[in-house]
Formats: C-alpha cells, sequence, structure tokens
C-alpha cells in the first residue's frame, strides 16, 4: 500500500509510521463476527419496508440469514399472485461491510484555499414534483459522489468501523418471466376474487358454467409459466464485414454488398418457346465492363461455337482450356449462348439465333441423358478406379480437383463426351448424337425415317420407334462398362434392331417375343423397356396434342381391327398382359417348361429397372 493511500486511513489515535515502514504495514481493524448476507436488489430502493415486500417479506427475508441452501424470491409485480417470481442465484463472497462517519455539513461555505469567512448559501433544489422532499441527512446518504467529495474535504476528520463480513450475495441475473395481462379475463378475476382472499365463503361462491357446446367469447387461461429460459443469450450482434458505405450514381449514400456475386443472366427457355433468343438478355452487363481475360474467353467460345452450333456442357468444356471454364463459364455463356430447359436439346448450349427445331439437320445434336449413378451402388466404386481401365471397357471418371469437366484429369483426355462402345465417361451424364461413334448406334442414328414436324417435347426429328431404340440400346451398351464387365457383342441386338421406327399398337405387339426362338436375357430385357419407353412417349404425345387442341399425327393412329401379332407372328389379346408371357431361367435363357409366375424377367417392375433410371422428358 503506497504512503498517499496509508494517509487516507490515518486516524487520530492511531501510530503514523514513517520511513519504510509506510511499504510493510496500514493501519488494521478488528472485523466482527456478525453475519451480513447481501442481497442485490435489481430496483432503485426508496422504501425498504416495501423492498422487503417484494422479497416475499419480512419472514422470507430471515430464512437467508438463517439457511445458508435458501435463494432469495423477487416478486416483480407482487400485487398480482399469478405473476412468476424471480429465483436469485446465492455466490459465496468475501466482501467487508464498512460504516463511515463523516463530518456533517454546516451549510456554510468559502473558496477553497483562502482565508475568507464562511457564508450560508442555499444549494439548489433537486427535488421533482410529486416526490417526497429528502432532508440533507437523506440526500448524502445515497450519493455517493458527495460521500466521495466529503472524503476527500477531510481526509484527517472521517472514522471507518467494520461492521462485518457478506459472507453471501444474492444476485438476480436471470431474465424475467412474460407477464400475461388478465385485466380483461372475466374468468381469471373471478379466480382472483374467489380463490387468492383464501375465504372459505368466498371460495364457495365460485361456481362453474356446466353447460354443453362452445361457448360465445370463451376465454383462455395463461400458462403458469411461458418460458424456461432464465439465462440471456448472447447473440454476439455486428456489423457484416461486406457490408460498406457508398455513394450511388444520384449522389446518395447508401449501402451495398462487396461481395455480392454478379446475378447470371443466362437464358433457359422452353422447348416450345415461339422464337428463340438472339442476343443476350438486358441484365446483362456490357462485355466491354467484363474482365479483360473473360472477354478473351468470349471470343474463345464464340469461335468453337461458330464450328459446331449445339453442344452439351462436357463437350464444349473439353474443347476449351478447364481452368478457364471452371472460373469464366457461368459469366460467359450469357453472353453467347442460350439453353433448352426440356425437350430433344435438353441442357444443351445453343448459339444465339439457332433454332434446332426449324431444320430436321439439327437432329444430330439431340441429347440423350442417363442418370448412371442414380442408385448410388456403385458410385464408390467408379469413383475410387476413375483413372483406371478394367478388362473388356474402360471407366473415365470424374476429376476430383479441378473441375467437373476437362481432358488433363480423366484416362479419355478431351474426348470424355464421345461414347465409342467401348470407354464410357463419368464426368456428366449427356450425350449427343454427334458424339455416339459407336458403330451399331450411329446405324440407328443414320436412318432417313424422320418426322414431318419436330417433336418439341420428346423425340425431336426422331420417329418414336427409333428414339426408344437408341435410348435403350445406349443404357444397354454402357451398364456392362461401368460394372467392369466386357461389352456386349452387337449380334445381340441383331432382331432388337428390326423392330420398327414408327410406333403403333401393331407396332408395339412386334417387340413381344415368342417362347419357340428361345430369347437371351438381353433380349427379354432390351424389348420390354422399348416398349415402356414407346408407351410412356406416345401417351405423353397423346396427352399433350389433346391439350393443345391438335390433331393426332399418323404415328399414333391406331391400326383399326387387325389382330396383334409379336415378333414371331403370333396373334395376342392386349399389349398390357404380354409382359407376363415370358420366364427367364438361371441361365438368362427361356424356360418353356415352367409356369408364368412372378419372377418374369419381362415384367416391367424387373427388365426395366436399368430404364426406370432414364431422365424421361
Amino acid at each position: 500500500m503506497s504512503p498517499a493511500l496509508l494517509m487516507d486511513f490515518k486516524k487520530p489515535g492511531y501510530r503514523e509510521l514513517s520511513g519504510s515502514q509506510y511499504s510493510r504495514s496500514a493501519p488494521s481493524y478488528v472485523v466482527p463476527s456478525q453475519q451480513i448476507v447481501s442481497v442485490e436488489h435489481p430496483y432503485i430502493i426508496n422504501d425498504v419496508s416495501k423492498a422487503l415486500q417484494t422479497l416475499g417479506g419480512v419472514s422470507n427475508a430471515e430464512q437467508l440469514v438463517e439457511k445458508d441452501d435458501v435463494r432469495a424470491t423477487l416478486y416483480m409485480h407482487r400485487e398480482d399472485p399469478m405473476s412468476k417470481p424471480l429465483n436469485s442465484t446465492n455466490v459465496f463472497t468475501q466482501n467487508v461491510v464498512l460504516r463511515v462517519i463523516v463530518p456533517k455539513r454546516t451549510g456554510r461555505r468559502r473558496k477553497r484555499g483562502s482565508q475568507d469567512p464562511f457564508h450560508e448559501m442555499e444549494e439548489p433544489s433537486t427535488e421533482r414534483p410529486g416526490r417526497p422532499r429528502l432532508t440533507d441527512s437523506t440526500r448524502k446518504s445515497r450519493d455517493a459522489g458527495s460521500l466521495l467529495k466529503t472524503l476527500r474535504d477531510n481526509p484527517d476528520k472521517y472514522e471507518i468501523h467494520p461492521v462485518g463480513v457478506i459472507e453471501q450475495t444474492h444476485r438476480f441475473r436471470g431474465l424475467p418471466d412474460y407477464v400475461f395481462s388478465t385485466v380483461d379475463n372475466k374468468f381469471v378475476q373471478r379466480i382472483r376474487k374467489n380463490f387468492l382472499p383464501l375465504d372459505y365463503d368466498t371460495l364457495k361462491d365460485f361456481q362453474l358454467d356446466m353447460s354443453k357446446g362452445v361457448k360465445k367469447d370463451e376465454e383462455l387461461i395463461p400458462p403458469p409459466q411461458v418460458t424456461h429460459l432464465d439465462i440471456p443469450y448472447n447473440y454476439q450482434y455486428k456489423q457484416n464485414q461486406s457490408m460498406k458505405h457508398a455513394v450511388d450514381a444520384d449522389g446518395n449514400l447508401t449501402i451495398v454488398n462487396s461481395q455480392k456475386a454478379r446475378k447470371v443472366w443466362t437464358q433457359i427457355v422452353f422447348p416450345d418457346i415461339p422464337d428463340v433468343p438472339n442476343e443476350p438478355a438486358p441484365g446483362v452487363i456490357p462485355l466491354n465492363t467484363i474482365d479483360a481475360k473473360a472477354q478473351q474467353f468470349v471470343e474463345r467460345v464464340n469461335e468453337v461455337l461458330e464450328r459446331r452450333p449445339i453442344w452439351t456442357r462436357r463437350a464444349l468444356a473439353n474443347q476449351l482450356n478447364p481452368a478457364d471454364w471452371t472460373h469464366w463459364s457461368k459469366t460467359v455463356l450469357q453472353y453467347v449462348s442460350y439453353m433448352f430447359r426440356s425437350g430433344p436439346w435438353r441442357d444443351c448450349i445453343v448459339k444465339f439465333g439457332v433454332d434446332p427445331r426449324s431444320d430436321p439437320k439439327y437432329r444430330i445434336y439431340q441429347s440423350i441423358m442417363y442418370q448412371l449413378d442414380g442408385d448410388g451402388k456403385h458410385v464408390k466404386r467408379l469413383r475410387a478406379n476413375a483413372n483406371t481401365g478394367r478388362r473388356g471397357g474402360s471407366v473415365a471418371g470424374r476429376p476430383r480437383k479441378l473441375t467437373p469437366f476437362g481432358h488433363k484429369s480423366s484416362p479419355l483426355g478431351n474426348k470424355s463426351h464421345i461414347f465409342d462402345g467401348k470407354s464410357v465417361g463419368t464426368d456428366g451424364k449427356v450425350w449427343q448424337v454427334c458424339d455416339i461413334t459407336d458403330p451399331l448406334m450411329m446405324s440407328v442414328f443414320s436412318t432417313t425415317n424422320l418426322r414431318q414436324k419436330c417433336d418439341v417435347r420428346s423425340d425431336g426429328w426422331f420417329l418414336t420407334g427409333t428414339w426408344a431404340k437408341a435410348r435403350v440400346m445406349l443404357k444397354a451398351k454402357m451398364t456392362p462398362i461401368l460394372h467392369s464387365k466386357p461389352p456386349l457383342d452387337d449380334m445381340e441386338f441383331a432382331r432388337f434392331l428390326q423392330l420398327p421406327d414408327k410406333l403403333t399398337p401393331k407396332a408395339l405387339a412386334r417387340s413381344v417375343l415368342g417362347k419357340h426362338n428361345k430369347p437371351t436375357k438381353l433380349e427379354v430385357e432390351v424389348f420390354s423397356n422399348y416398349r415402356m419407353v414407346g408407351r410412356r412417349s406416345m401417351d405423353s404425345n397423346k396427352a399433350q396434342k389433346r391439350l393443345m387442341g391438335e390433331e393426332l399425327s399418323d404415328v399414333e393412329e391406331a391400326d383399326g381391327d387387325e389382330p396383334l401379332l409379336n415378333f414371331d407372328g403370333e396373334v395376342i389379346e392386349s399389349i398390357e398382359d404380354v409382359d407376363e408371357d415370358t420366364n427367364l431361367d438361371d441361365e438368362g435363357d427361356v424356360d418353356d417348361d415352367e409356369e408364368d409366375g412372378p419372377d418374369s424377367g419381362e415384367s416391367e417392375e424387373g427388365g426395366g429397372s436399368d430404364v426406370d433410371e432414364m431422365d424421361e422428358d
């Protein structure tokens, strides 16, 4: 303790220390063993008796002194017995209560440091209207500032007397419960009137309404407790670092988000839109205002679109730098192309002004989409073997770090978008007709039997049967390669290729295999899938044309009363029941001696499992 601080505690009757003794000792006092309990009341106390009433009365206050494990109860609305009280937290402390006696003020003043005589001076009134006038002694006992000033003015005339040690302090740090106003609630007022006085005669006067049914203006009784939380939650509010003050074009002060991404205005249109977009959307910022590297990338993409007007994302990325594609693709595509939301050219990037629905030459850019990892069973295996090849075929894996597309991380290089019948790239799920180089598939797409009018919702320029054969064959050829098995032999599709391109009920009947030619398991599967895909497409087209009030084309017309013949020329009664006529044995061949059962290989549930993963447009 410093000598200056020691002087503050120097009192008459105590021995004053000198020299080096200041640093070793100070005035000491004997603290009485008086037990004192402190209650930190959250209110400003003007009347001690009323303060005790908020704590439950004198009896409850005495319990705080007599017992150590008792918590103080604060009734913030003591006039409302239905309000929930606030409980205190009993904290162990070692605070000393001091009684400080200072000289009484006489009311006379003189200039500090002068020898002028004291003179009387009136103090300005600090009382508020409507409040009782406070005496001088009462005011000074409450004004900490005046007490400290008196101590400084009288360093040798005040006295200190220890009163006791505060070992328990009750603090109210919890949140008070909500108060539900019941002033206008007649039922609660009756409870207050009859129950709370605890008078038997008054309690007998309380009667309940025993009538049945819902009463008009029925009142609800508030719950005894609204919230169970008594600890305030620290939300730690702070200003968003990305929000900055800026001045707009009109000179007004505004707040902007410095990290807000620019809106991408890529135009994705419906397949039946009358006119395709010819230029970027109105909301796109001018090309000359974007980054110089992005402008160079726009020129590069335009050069690629000049060679070929329609690309899939993967195919276009394989023609460009993968890093640039990852960084600039969303920004650049809005300046050069648009996309179809659904239909034959779904998810394809189409050059502005090019309408593939206007000319059959654009049929080679139609897209076929498959959900290769739809069931999730082979995802881990495919990703683990992404950079390896297996017997009979190779699986090109998805690049792991650089980008979903790009030739640097794929064994197929910049040809991962091409299907040659031997390798399948797993870095995408969309293939275009012109990117399928498998000879057998190319023979299907090279047909000249096309539609007179483009089917903008499903088959494009191909007939329904042609498109169904292509979808089923492509899926059948990819599946064994994805499962690390040898590619299928083209001869296994010989009879499947004989199915008609134009689908009618009679043509669908041709896709029913008989039992006499012993069809293989693959033939049963692809024939069944052909019927399923064809029926879906036909039903969708019919429903759409009826909705639009259009006439049905000859593709969907019936064949009159001619009998339905299956692939072997046998008469069948109905197409809906034909999928129950064939069973497969354990070796994958047709078993003529077995009875028909639920394990039929040609059923829609069994034979069509792979096609169920196709994304039907």
